[in-house]
């Protein structure tokens, strides 16, 4: 990637990156990493950590969830999946994600092995709790011979669980679900919560630096797998009471501002900008600005965070947005 970057910068060229997952690590692990002159991101959360992390970018340009043109078909079958498992008995049910297995950086195995067990625990003695399963690799389950046994089990005796494949769309799963709960700081759960699905990160890693902790904690993070089912169990009984459980809308601007499936519209009609002016043969930093400058006028000031100065307060770039008017 930086390679690439000394590439672009020596060729007068525009190198775009974007993001693809609500991947957050804690501050320094990235540092640099991220090289680009323009960033997709879904979200001013999104270039708050990279700006930490002193990435080389130029700007964050946030479009919202780049895959949301995905979620109507999502919705459909998720709606078919929710049917199901009401028929069986369901009356609250669980989407559940998982993540890779790996000691020293993602999870151990124990603590996947933890997170699922307490689930099916519940499943086994609430006749009215569904599961929707949607494991990130199928090579997980099939480690953990066990749990998968049972999970087949619960699935084939009660009808009160629905595995899904591993190439279907995170979103689809947690459209068939009233709580979508993922391990850790789960990627899988933010998708599901700009679906508008309610949301829950089990993060059995205990990485209380994460700002969730500081505005949602056993809201919509928890540390104990076993605190959060009791979580969902006072939801199951008095949803009005328990309102707040899994509710993200306080912050879920600073997630996804827009949330209307045209993130890859907004996406492409900026690359068509950029083209436009590289066809102009202007230089690079007149090609970024009359691209900012439309898309400002298109989305509005704080939809442009210029990486390379801070922020000041009002979101604005002040010296990004006087320049942006000499260009046509």
């Amino acid at each position: 990637m930086v390679g690439q970057r000394i590439a672009m910068d020596l060729l007068g060229g525009v190198q775009i990156v974007r993001q693809r997952s609500d991947v957050w690590w804690p501050f320094g692990i990235f540092h640099g990493t991220y090289q680009g002159h323009i960033d997709f991101v879904w979200g001013r959360h999104q270039a708050d950590r990279l700006r930490k992390n002193h990435n080389r970018l130029d700007y964050c340009i946030i479009t919202g969830f780049i895959y949301d043109y995905t979620f109507p078909k999502s919705r459909v079958r998720g709606a078919q999946v929710r049917k199901r498992l009401r028929e069986a008995g369901s009356n609250l049910i669980v989407c559940l994600y998982d993540n890779v297995l790996f000691n020293k950086i993602h999870f151990s195995e124990s603590q996947v092995r933890e997170f699922y067990q307490a689930f099916l625990d519940w499943a086994d003695d609430d006749p009215s709790v569904g599961l929707i399963v949607k494991s990130k690799k199928p090579q997980i389950l099939q480690r953990m011979s066990d749990i998968e046994a049972r999970i087949s089990h619960l699935e084939s005796s009660t009808g009160r669980c629905v595995v899904m494949d591993s190439q279907t769309q995170a979103a689809t799963a947690a459209f068939g679900a009233d709580f979508a709960v993922g391990i850790g700081i789960s990627s899988a759960v933010t998708e599901a919560v700009v679906g508008g699905v309610r949301g829950i990160h089990c993060d059995l890693r205990c990485l209380r630096s994460h700002e969730y902790y500081d505005w949602g904690y056993e809201r919509f993070i928890f540390d104990d797998v076993h605190r959060l089912i009791e979580a969902l169990k006072r939801y199951q009984t008095d949803p009005v009471e328990n309102s707040t459980l899994g509710d993200f809308s306080p912050i879920i601007n600073g997630i996804d501002p827009f949330r209307d499936g045209r993130a890859g519209e907004r996406a492409g009609q900026y690359m068509r900008w950029l083209h436009e002016g590289l066809e102009q043969r202007l230089n690079r930093e007149d090609v970024l600005n009359r691209a900012n400058g439309h898309y400002i006028e298109a989305w509005g000031d704080d939809k442009i965070i210029d990486m390379q100065q801070i922020d000041d307060g009002m979101g604005m770039n002040t010296r990004f947005y006087n320049s942006r008017k000499a260009i046509p």
